[in-house]
């Protein structure tokens, strides 16, 4: 919403003042322009949470175009195998003069002939198995086409939350770095007044270092899958939405794995379209079978001619009506050896069924597994992050009163940190493993998609977004580092924030 400017009133002034108020106002005018302007010149998505990606994934990712693509042009093959009863025209003619040299008299005639014939398949009993079998192959591509957004759907949200585990990754090492920063200044004040040693002060630093290691690989980590993503979506995905902490982890329902195996069994797409190939390798043996029965036609023609002889021009034409038919006898051998083809391919995808049909039983088995140990990891975790706390609380105060060690303390803030860490990612893990579930019962839709975008981050006091930033670009530190570097230098205490 753009607002009115107030009135300037100018008045006469010390020109250094002058000087100072116009430098001023030609910086807000500039600042403004640039403002506005920016928006309109960005080419990467702003604001962007995992439903917005992936409406920009189904239109620019270049795998699901080609599905799409091989999808609209398999379900033109339904009605070019139709054409084969309709009836077919043709018009052929020649248009000409005939010249001749008889005993020295030379004469030119008229040539011309023109036919008409309609053609017309009454009765084959192969192309009519082939149209079923080609409408059954225009059923398995609308479920490859089906199959290929929901991997679109899991590709999408496994980059997605590639990217937000990379983000926090970086969060969590520059929280780790700023604790062992102030911990190894501690470590060298204790030792200038004779309390502490040169190994402590020399550990600090050796971590230190590597806390500097790690946020450099996350930077990297960062921008690898920035680009991934981008392969996808065409675009720079912007600002992503973070997951909430009261995202609601629970229990798959019903939480028993035969139910998830029968929905599986019934609706998994993998398993309908091995069911379609073989119902389609079924009437390749019928096709065969049927190469020895007989073709019914009828042709309709008319034909006429003209064509001069000894001066004389004669006009003829002639019209048919013909019912043909033809029974092969003998081919060498070529049906038999069909016939005998199509069976083995026949028996061939019915062990590719029975097959696929075990892997997805194993694979729900595996995804519903997965979802509860996640969820069970991640509440681990967090139990282990608010006891890692009370550790390095209570390790920090025996540091202070000399019970403990500086080591012992970057121990408790390295154990924290990778708790934190993997207490995130396990969140993530769960989400997906869930879609995975999902996805494998042939449940998976843009419903949950939806779904799990509900459960991201709203912008506001109680959060934030991500902003992603390339590698050599020193960004503002995230909520969590800006209270934990603030606590510690206010208070001086190495102690870490509370998830939430």
């Amino acid at each position: 919403m753009l607002t009115k400017h107030p009135n300037f009133n100018f008045r006469i002034m010390p020109r250094s003042l002058t000087i100072l108020r116009f430098g001023l106002f030609s910086t807000v005018i500039a600042v403004s322009v640039i403002l506005l302007v920016s928006p309109l010149s960005r080419s990467h998505a702003s604001d962007s949470d995992l439903l917005a990606i992936y409406q920009l994934a189904l239109e620019n990712d270049a795998a699901y175009q080609i599905a799409k693509l091989t999808h609209d042009s398999n379900s033109v093959d339904l009605p070019l195998a139709k054409t084969a009863f309709k009836p077919s025209l043709s018009i052929s003619g020649v248009m000409g003069r005939n010249r001749s040299n008889d005993r020295q008299i030379t004469t030119t005639e008229p040539g011309n002939r023109i036919g008409m014939d309609l053609n017309l398949k009454l009765y084959d009993r192969n192309a009519k198995m082939g149209i079923e079998q080609t409408s059954l192959e225009e059923q398995v591509s609308a479920l490859k086409l089906a199959d290929a957004k929901n991997d679109l759907m899991l590709r999408v949200a496994n980059r997605y939350f590639s990217l937000l585990a990379s983000l926090d990754e970086r969060k969590v090492a520059r929280v780790q770095s700023t604790a062992i920063h102030r911990q190894m200044d501690l470590a060298n004040e204790r030792l200038e007044v004779g309390l502490g040693t040169r190994s402590d002060l020399f550990d600090a630093k050796a971590r230190f270092q590597q806390a500097q290691a790690d946020e450099i690989r996350t930077e990297n980590l960062i921008n690898n899958n920035i680009a991934i993503l981008k392969e996808m979506i065409g675009v720079d995905p912007g600002e992503i939405m973070p997951l909430a902490d009261n995202a609601p982890l629970e229990l798959p329902f019903p939480n028993d794995v035969d139910q998830w195996i029968g929905q599986a069994l019934e609706k998994n797409l993998e398993i309908k379209i091995q069911a379609s190939n073989v119902e389609t390798s079924k009437i390749e043996i019928t096709k065969a079978l049927t190469t020895k029965t007989p073709t019914v036609g009828l042709r309709a023609s008319h034909f006429w001619s003209e064509i001069g002889s000894a001066g004389i021009s004669n006009d003829t034409s002639r019209t048919a009506l013909e019912l043909n038919f033809s029974v092969p006898i003998y081919s060498g051998g070529a049906i038999d050896l069909k016939t005998e083809k199509a069976m083995i391919q026949h028996k061939l995808s019915e062990q590719l069924f029975e097959h696929t049909k075990r892997r997805i039983s194993t694979a729900t088995i595996s995804e519903f597994l997965a979802v509860n140990s996640r969820l069970n990891q991640a509440n681990a975790l967090l139990e282990a992050i608010v006891a890692g706390e009370n550790a390095l609380a209570a390790k920090e105060e025996g540091f202070s009163a000399g019970l403990t060690t500086n080591i012992d303390v970057l121990d408790a803030q390295r154990d924290l940190s990778r708790s934190r860490k993997d207490y995130l990612q396990a969140r993530y893990d769960y989400i997906l493993s869930t879609l995975n579930l999902e996805r494998v019962t042939g449940q998976l839709d843009e419903d949950d998609i939806s779904r799990v975008n509900n459960w991201l981050r709203l912008s506001g006091s109680s959060a934030m977004k991500m902003k992603i930033q390339p590698a050599f670009v020193d960004s503002i530190p995230e909520l969590l580092m800006e209270s934990y570097a603030m606590n510690i230098i206010n208070t001086g205490a190495v102690t870490t924030p509370h998830p939430g």
